[in-house]
């Protein structure tokens, strides 16, 4: 799984999918996606050069810098990625960040990723902003004190139970 995996009953992100995010919240945004559409990932392969031959131990490969990669569509990305590709061996398989994806065609964009380094004083705006952005609307007192109450009566239920546990 890419995105989460079973961990002692709890679904957890996996480490490759924190890298992920990361880089899709962090890459070039040349089409001005929204946060949230920064958070998607499509598949896709590109054609390797090297690193398959026979009794080769380096399985790095070089690229041509004029491929483009190729999308898999979408209505088949759920399908057995063998039966979606035939040359398995001469292909790569990619997760390309929609941002990184022109909406106008669905091509995708040759823009070279660079990471963007802030200061700590632009870290802490764009957090600000992030907060200022959040909708307090929809939390009521109302909703906010009974969503406490039934935390605290569930915290006194456990605690019940942990006490009758240690003297039975």
């Amino acid at each position: 799984m890419i995105e989460v995996v079973n961990d002692n009953g709890m679904n957890r992100r996996t480490g490759m999918y924190q890298d992920l995010l990361y880089l899709m919240e962090n890459s070039a945004n040349p089409h001005g996606y929204d946060r949230k559409g920064l958070r998607h990932y499509r598949f896709g392969v590109i054609e390797g050069v090297g690193g398959q031959e026979t009794g080769d131990t380096n399985i790095a490969r070089d690229y041509d810098k004029s491929l483009v990669p190729r999308l898999i569509e979408s209505d088949v990305e759920s399908e057995p990625i063998k039966e979606i590709i035939d040359n398995l061996l001469e292909l790569d398989i990619l997760l390309v960040p929609v941002s990184q994806i022109r909406p106008q065609d669905g091509s995708v964009t040759m823009q070279i990723w660079r990471p963007e380094f802030k200061t700590e004083e632009e870290v802490m705006k764009d957090a600000v902003e992030y907060i200022n952005n959040i909708d307090l609307t929809k939390y009521s007192p109302e909703k906010l004190e009974a969503a406490n109450r039934k935390e605290e009566e569930s915290l006194m239920e456990q605690a019940e139970l942990e006490t009758s546990a240690t003297f039975d």
